[in-house]
């Protein structure tokens, strides 16, 4: 079997194809160029599966196939359909050459893709590759009696599983559904002098890591995928097309014993999860041409895509929790470790954010599939309130995304939060709850005359929305066909059309916003409807879930 050095990528080939998009857009500096960041799936995917030696001619991978692009934001139009619009990169059409015996290295002359085969902290890195065959091919074909002649073909086509000519394969970018990238620039004061880096995961059921930057010696242009990571959960899924990366990349950089040097020192770590019942990992990415896997919570219980992180003080000096929604409610992670510091139990969880005092977390706040919003201490998972901070007087109007944090410039903290769901009721809204006042003896709902606790409660006549921003004093989200922004200071609401069912990404240059369909510049005009009473605000077509 020959390699595929040369082989043109599947997704570069033809005219545009229909795209669709789930994750929001990301606006950082690419090259000292204002850039959104976003990546898509292409539709008509075929599932290919391999459980039996007769199922290897066929198998194709990845089933879906994705893009990662990037565009000038002083160029973005109003709308505009996916693959129609001039990009500067498409990480898709820029996957290095494979060699199936091996690279070596991480520098982007050459496919790098690799595992850990071992469950618990620092597991050893293994790459992808007919070296490492008898380690990884009985897990690539676990459940099966695939031979080993079988078992290095599945290698391949990990490697470069579409096939662009007869008996030509080529490698290619899996389907992104709701992975939301990350952008890590460089960090003088990790003492790495690294690349701009992209991180994003797949329906390949990989994270890829793409150079945002030309650096020698690692990245040789901007859009190169310098390395993938397939999660140890994740490999026996591979052959049937089932792996996924969903999860949206948490990056901070924090400091900690994370190579066990026994000593702490300043490092970028990065969080994801792998979906919905899924897994947690956290990969040391200081340096990008040499990152390792810290830790693997794989208690299959994660129950959201969004992971938020922060510092706590203990007894013994501050130490440093990952907070992940689970589907038995929020657990809190020990960033350096992995290990369970603190759950709390709930149903629904979909989301969670946290509030910040002089660099400490205070609260953790997260909202259910019940419609409601819950305030726990930070430190020990602890209630803040004698139950729910907020629940809908009926049931219908889910929190389905993950709340945002606000405070003001007297010191008052507020969390902001957005109903809608797939079978949620007509109307939804969009809620402000205070974490300074003193709390309520019972849940506030939308119908409490509460304007301290409850400064905004807004109406719309959609059962779809999106997560909300904080973009100044104002809070803005969007629904299948509204972008709202809604005043803290002067209490107005402003209103602009968007793309079919957006999500939203903000800068100093403007507003834009990703749809399932098209994406674009967002331009808002002003408003007096007051917000701090329920306003119900109509809109003309039905929504859909995305």
């Amino acid at each position: 079997m020959t390699a595929t050095a040369f082989a043109q990528s599947p997704s570069s080939q033809g005219d545009v194809v229909d795209e669709v998009a789930h994750a929001a857009p990301i606006v950082a500096l690419i090259d000292a160029t204002s850039t959104l960041v976003h990546g898509t799936t292409e539709r008509g995917a075929t599932m290919t599966a391999v459980s039996t030696s007769s199922d290897i001619p066929a198998f194709r991978f990845p089933a879906a196939l994705g893009h990662l692009r990037g565009y000038a934001t002083n160029r973005i139009p109003e709308s505009v359909r996916y693959g129609e619009h001039p990009a500067l990169f498409d990480a898709a059409t820029m996957i290095p050459p494979v060699s199936y015996t091996g690279c070596g290295r991480f520098d982007s002359t050459c496919r790098s893709v690799f595992t850990t085969v071992t469950a618990g902290d620092h597991p050893v890195r293994v790459m992808l590759e007919e070296k490492t065959l008898s380690t990884v091919g009985p897990l690539l074909a676990s459940g099966t009696m695939l031979s080993t002649a079988d078992q290095r073909v599945l290698v391949h086509r990990v490697l470069a599983g579409r096939e662009v000519a007869p008996n030509t394969f080529a490698s290619a970018l899996g389907g992104i559904h709701h992975s939301t990238v990350a952008v890590i620039p460089t960090s003088p004061m990790t003492g790495v002098e690294r690349p701009t880096m992209i991180y994003v995961g797949a329906s390949d059921g990989m994270l890829h890591a793409i150079c945002g930057s030309v650096k020698a010696g690692i990245c040789d242009r901007i859009g190169r995928e310098l390395w993938a990571y397939v999660p140890r959960t994740s490999l026996g899924s591979l052959r049937t097309n089932t792996a996924t990366v969903d999860g949206s990349p948490h990056v901070v950089e924090v400091m900690g014993d994370f190579d066990k040097a026994g000593r702490r020192s300043l490092h970028t770590i990065l969080l994801f999860s792998t979906g919905a019942s899924g897994s947690v990992y956290a990969l040391d990415i200081t340096n990008p041409a040499d990152p390792s896997v810290v830790w693997e919570y794989a208690a299959r219980d994660v129950a959201g895509t969004t992971i938020a992180t922060g510092r706590v003080q203990l007894q013994t000096g501050p130490k440093y929790f990952a907070f992940v929604p689970t589907t038995s409610g929020i657990t809190a992670l020990d960033l350096e470790t992995g290990r369970v510091s603190w759950q709390h139990a709930g149903q629904g969880v979909s989301g969670v954010a946290v509030t910040v005092t002089k660099g400490q977390v205070e609260d953790v706040v997260f909202g259910t599939e019940r419609g409601e919003l819950w305030v726990l201490d930070a430190l020990t998972g602890a209630n803040r309130r004698r139950g729910p901070a907020f629940q809908f007087s009926e049931p219908g109007h889910p929190f389905t995304n993950a709340p945002a944090i606000y405070t003001n410039a007297d010191g008052e903290t507020y969390a902001l939060a957005v109903s809608g769901g797939p079978k949620a009721a007509r109307t939804q809204y969009a809620i402000a709850i205070s974490l300074s006042a003193r709390p309520n003896p019972a849940p506030l709902d939308e119908q409490s005359a509460d304007s301290t606790r409850l400064p905004i409660v807004l109406a719309f006549d959609e059962r779809t929305s999106s997560r909300p921003l904080v973009i100044g004093k104002d809070l803005v989200f969007a629904t299948a066909s509204k972008a709202y922004r809604v005043s803290f200071v002067t209490s107005t609401i402003a209103t602009a059309e968007v793309p079919d069912g957006a999500s939203l990404s903000a800068t100093n240059t403007g507003l834009f916003a990703t749809g399932l369909t098209s994406f674009g510049r967002v331009e808002i005009a002003t408003s007096d409807r007051a917000a701090h009473s329920v306003s119900t605000v109509t809109v003309d077509d039905d929504s859909s879930w995305y």
